[in-house]
């Protein structure tokens, strides 16, 4: 259970890095 937890955590952080990539290339 825990394990499953943090691989959670780094899928949200992963997508939350990815979210700012896309606005930072996305309109400047």
């Amino acid at each position: 259970m825990e394990k499953q937890k943090r691989g959670v955590r780094l899928i949200r952080l992963r997508e939350k890095v990815t979210s700012v990539h896309m606005t930072m290339e996305g309109p400047t």
